[in-house]
């Protein structure tokens, strides 16, 4: 059996697991006993505990194959405004998907108003950050990349995204999911992808904290202060209206158009940064064979045919750095030993499709 259709076997059995007990187990459990962050752990816990059964399996040649390195606090910050770099892209695309669908993560938000910043910070972005990228990217990506890497980085991708279970959450977690793997491919350490994956959700509670301070503060103020009177009654009106869905034609274009130019700007300079981080990584080579895959520069669609001695060279700058990185045995092509077989088969459609369904 080739790595991608047991890869496959897992997300399938992951996704089946986490909705019979969702649908059959969890409404037998008294509804004392289960309130929005009890349901946060518990969603976490069932994407985890699969994973790690089936990471453990083989004799652990699943966990081996998860490629972890120490990242240094350098690379950490660099990290961070990388993920920071996304935000718009990931507002425009949020804010594109609420033409058509609803905002669930912001209905979330609000219904965790009343919890103190750091257990939110613990539900929404230590913990999200930590099962979702050893899943996602440690174990389905992992078991993805013999293949080819286009298809690897694109496939987990839609999986990651689908398997949030609803159209919003799915735009902009597939697009996340990308360069997520990127980023996997730019430092060859699964703590990277991490490292954004929370930077990215702490900013959304960051700002929601921020605005909520400040809305306090001004309708505090404006019980003493007839200054503050009239922009309290703003704030209070445009609480009615809190999507782009809500606006008007000429709104919606205008927003979206904004938000688009200033996505292009940034993402562009998180591409550029991606490309410096892989450099302090030494891993420049290898990334730029990524890029040239994804975006189809490469004729040949995978990486290792033909760059054999590029290869080996990235071995040997790495083994100097202490670093053992495996090339020959994770870049396999279509006909060699290592080909890591077709990705998308039935079992890998039954999935999408049984998530699409849960969308529905």
């Amino acid at each position: 059996m080739t790595k991608a259709r047991k890869t496959n076997l897992f997300f399938l059995g992951l996704l089946v697991f986490y909705l019979l007990v969702c649908n059959f187990i969890l409404p037998l459990i008294p509804n004392r006993y289960l309130n929005v962050n009890s349901l946060g752990v518990l969603s976490q816990t069932l994407i985890l505990f699969p994973g790690m059964i089936y990471a453990f399996s083989d004799h652990g040649r699943v966990l081996n194959q998860i490629r972890v390195k120490r990242l240094g606090i350098g690379n950490i910050f660099l990290i961070m405004v990388f993920a920071l770099l996304l935000v718009p892209l990931m507002a425009f695309v949020n804010s594109f998907s609420m033409l058509f669908a609803k905002n669930h993560m912001a209905t979330h938000l609000n219904s965790m108003s009343s919890n103190p910043f750091w257990l939110n910070l613990l539900l929404i972005a230590v913990l999200p950050a930590f099962v979702e990228e050893f899943t996602f990217r440690g174990i389905i990506y992992t078991g993805y990349r013999n293949s080819t890497m286009k298809r690897a980085i694109l496939a987990s991708a839609v999986i990651f995204g689908t398997f949030h279970m609803n159209v919003n959450q799915f735009c902009y977690a597939a697009v996340m999911g990308v360069f997520f793997s990127l980023l996997y491919e730019a430092t060859g350490s699964i703590f990277a992808s991490m490292t954004a994956h929370f930077t990215l959700n702490a900013n959304t509670l960051v700002l929601q904290a921020i605005a909520d301070a400040t809305t306090k503060y001004i309708r505090t103020k404006a019980e003493s202060d007839p200054d503050y009177e009239k922009l309290a009654e703003e704030l209070t009106n445009s609480e009615t209206q809190t999507t782009i869905a809500d606006y008007s034609l000429a709104e919606k274009i205008a927003t979206l158009r904004s938000l688009l130019v200033i996505a292009a700007v940034t993402t562009t300079l998180a591409i550029l940064l991606l490309i410096f981080i892989s450099k302090r990584f030494h891993r420049k080579e290898h990334f730029s064979r990524v890029l040239s895959s994804l975006t189809g520069n490469d004729r040949n669609q995978n990486l290792n045919n033909g760059y054999e001695n590029i290869s080996i060279h990235m071995q040997n700058n790495e083994k100097n750095n202490g670093v053992n990185n495996g090339y020959n045995h994770q870049m396999g092509y279509n006909g060699s030993p290592e080909y890591g077989g077709k990705i998308v088969d039935a079992v890998f459609i039954t999935g999408i499709v049984l998530c699409i369904f849960c969308m529905l």
